[in-house]
Parts: C-alpha cells; structure tokens; sequence
C-alpha cells in the first residue's frame, strides 16, 4: 500500500471516529435535527405554496370557464319565454294554449309560425298547474310578448324568462333579500335596486357582495 493510499484510510478512520464521537452528544444530535427538520419544512412549504398557487389558479380558471358557459347557455335562451300557472295539457295542445294566451290575453296578433316550438315543462303540480317553455322563432316577438305580459295581471297566469339554473337561483335569491319590488330581470341580466341605485348581477356570489 502506498504512502498516500495509507494516508487517505487513517484521515478516513480519524473522520469516522469524530464523528462516532461527536454522535455520542445530545447537543450535537438536538443542532443537526434541528437543521434537518427546518430543511425539510422548508422544502415542503415551498412545494406546499406552489401547489396551492396552482390550486388557486384552477379554481379561477375553472369559474372563468363556468362563467362563460352560463353566459352561452343563457344566451341559447334568448328567444324563450316560460308560462306559469297554465292549466295542464298534453303535449300536442300546447300550441292552441300558448296561442291563446298570445292573441286573446296579450292582445297580440301572431301566428303560429312564430313559435318554434313548445312543450311543458317540469312536474305537474298538485293544483294541476304545469310550467310551459316557448321558444320563438325571433327575439324580436318575444321581446314583443314580455312588453305585454303586464296585461296578464289578475290573472293566474304570468311569464317569465327562461334562466338557467344559477341565474334562476341568483333571482331567487335576490328577492329573498331585496325584495320583490326591487328586482327584475331583463335579457337573462337580474336588475337589483338598492339605495336609489340600479345593480346588475349574473351570479349568485354578487348578490351576496351586494347585500354585505
């Protein structure tokens, strides 16, 4: 063995002891574990705060992405209207009900090409009465039939817009906190009037911002 190769083992074997030795310390063991644990702590929040980085970016993508299909869906139902408290009716009268309400109680006077189609809606309820969907061929004849639904007053029938689910709970909810006589919906968009000022909101999370 060669005077360097001998050298290397002895500082190998004296290395070993000091740290044999050193091992043998509460003091020493406490300060290494110490450094270890902060180490590690410190590895695990950085990787900790970048999954919760990406978390919250996927949170926001996914809203902006529920968001816009809500929109687009809404969108979908521009030409619809929903007639509530109808008496119920099979399918194949639907038409000569809807017509009725159009030309005898709104005092219009269209035809039936302007609907595209209509059929119930929804559960038939225990007084017999079954919501209605009608879609028109053109927004512009049903922007003419909500113009005169007002002449449906003191009757038991009424119409509304056809809102997706989240935006029928967002008006839902904004009646329950401002009122009836507050809130109205116009082109899917629900209207709040709160402290002499006019609020639209599409969600029911700005009903709440709204109402705090």
């Amino acid at each position: 063995m060669s005077q360097v190769t001998r050298g290397n083992a002895e500082k190998k074997e004296l290395i070993k002891s000091c740290v044999m030795e050193l091992l043998k310390e509460d003091a020493f063991i406490k300060e290494i574990t110490g450094k270890v644990i902060a180490a590690v702590e410190k590895h695990f929040n950085k990787k900790f705060e970048d999954y919760e980085k990406r978390t919250s970016d996927l949170v926001h993508k996914n809203q902006l992405l529920v968001d816009k299909c809500d929109s687009l869906e809404q969108y979908s139902r521009r030409n619809n209207i929903r007639i509530i408290g109808a008496d119920a009716v099979p399918h194949c009268e639907c038409e000569k009900l809807v017509m009725n309400v159009l030309n005898e109680k709104l005092q219009l006077d269209v035809s039936i090409d302007t609907i595209d189609r209509c059929h119930p809606v929804g559960p038939k309820k225990d007084n017999n009465k079954r919501d209605i969907l009608v879609k028109f061929t053109s927004y512009r004849y049903r922007r003419a039939v909500m113009d005169r639904r007002k002449l449906l007053k003191g009757t038991h029938i009424s119409i509304v817009e056809d809102l997706t689910r989240s935006r029928y709970l967002c008006y839902r909810e904004a009646n329950k906190v401002f009122g009836f006589r507050n809130v109205w919906v116009m082109d899917g968009v629900i209207h709040i009037k709160k402290d002499n000022r006019k609020l639209a909101v599409t969600k029911f999370s700005e009903v709440s911002e709204i109402k705090s």
